[in-house]
């Protein structure tokens, strides 16, 4: 933390050039203090209405691009704690994570026969695999009494601090935490999200895969999707669906606060994913045939060259009337066939 507290007056009165590389010395920081901190650092990039734009920018990075650890440490993980080696239970695992955060990191995989027959998905089905960071325990342990260091110090020679309670609110920061360090728990809630939101069709949660389930691997179901924050970081009124995210958001939280009692304490824009689904009914019948249209390879849109081509012809040999008539029966038939495809 000293170069980057050293360093701090370059966000008053340096350029725009220097404050930029202060940001990324301050996200360094907090990558290389531990998790608590980069904890810290997520929560603080969902807080627009109290930093400036261009930090929360910065911290944004440590929802999905924290520090990871190696693909080594997740193999032995995989095996000490289903007693399989990983090729068993895998086809194929992605080495790079797709995404890694204070806890743990994700690695795309894809389960094996023996794999799909202990869940009971399919053979060839793509999974999440999330890995417990090495001695993460211990690091947050030791964090939290940093903090707590740093709060009693701030209390001692800013007693103006004193009224904001530092230390309840670390304790308050600290619970879910330990909570989200057991992966099983973490499975055991998913469980109680799904069963929680049973009838909501547009809102839906990963399904843990038992038995690969333990308090340092969780396998679940692959969600597809884009983060959040690609929605709500467009400019007021220049995304189209800001208003029903607001509106799917605000229900989701009031039916954890209000009607099940169990929320979700970790809902940075990091683990929220937005998936666009075609609509239905007319509208949908619509949509599907306004994107056959756009795909100049479509059959619509063979059938309309060709037609148009014979009616080409036509206007060069008034005899090839019959062609013609064919190539227009053909591009009515694609049309009226082409939607229920």
């Amino acid at each position: 933390w000293l170069p980057a507290l050293l360093t701090s007056p370059a966000v008053m009165w340096g350029g725009p050039g220097l404050r930029a590389w202060w940001l990324l010395l301050l996200r360094l920081s907090l990558e290389a203090s531990g998790p608590v901190f980069i904890k810290w650092g997520q929560r603080a990039a969902t807080r627009h209405d109290v930093f400036a734009q261009d930090v929360c920018a910065a911290l944004e990075q440590l929802h999905t691009a924290a520090p990871a650890h190696g693909f080594r440490h997740t193999c032995k993980v995989l095996r000490s704690s289903f007693g399989l080696r990983p090729k068993e239970l895998f086809d194929w695992i992605e080495e790079e994570p797709i995404a890694c955060g204070s806890i743990g990191q994700v690695h795309r995989g894809r389960l094996s026969a023996k794999g799909a027959a202990l869940t009971g998905c399919s053979e060839g089905d793509t999974v999440a695999i999330k890995v417990r960071h090495p001695g993460v325990s211990e690091a947050i342990e030791r964090d939290f009494q940093t903090m707590v260091w740093l709060a009693h110090l701030a209390g001692t020679l800013l007693p103006a601090t004193r009224a904001l309670r530092l230390d309840d609110t670390l304790k308050q920061f600290a619970a879910p935490l330990h909570e989200q360090v057991d992966l099983s728990r973490e499975a055991a809630n998913l469980q109680r999200f799904n069963q929680n939101f049973r009838r909501a069709r547009a809102v839906s949660f990963p399904l843990p895969l038992y038995p690969l389930v333990s308090p340092d691997v969780l396998v679940e179901s692959f969600e597809v999707g884009r983060h959040i924050s690609h929605y709500i970081s467009a400019k007021e009124g220049s995304h189209p669906y800001r208003v029903r995210l607001a509106e799917l958001g605000s229900g989701t939280m009031l039916q954890m606060m209000l009607v099940d009692n169990l929320i979700h304490s970790d809902l940075h824009p990091g683990n929220i994913l937005v998936r666009l689904e075609p609509p239905q009914g007319l509208l949908g019948l619509a949509y599907r045939t306004l994107r056959s249209l756009a795909d100049p390879n479509a059959p619509v849109m063979r059938a309309l060259r060709s037609s148009l081509d014979a009616l080409g012809k036509q206007q060069h040999n008034p005899s090839s009337s019959s062609s013609s008539s064919k190539g227009a029966a053909a591009f009515a038939s694609s049309v009226s066939m082409q939607p229920t495809s």
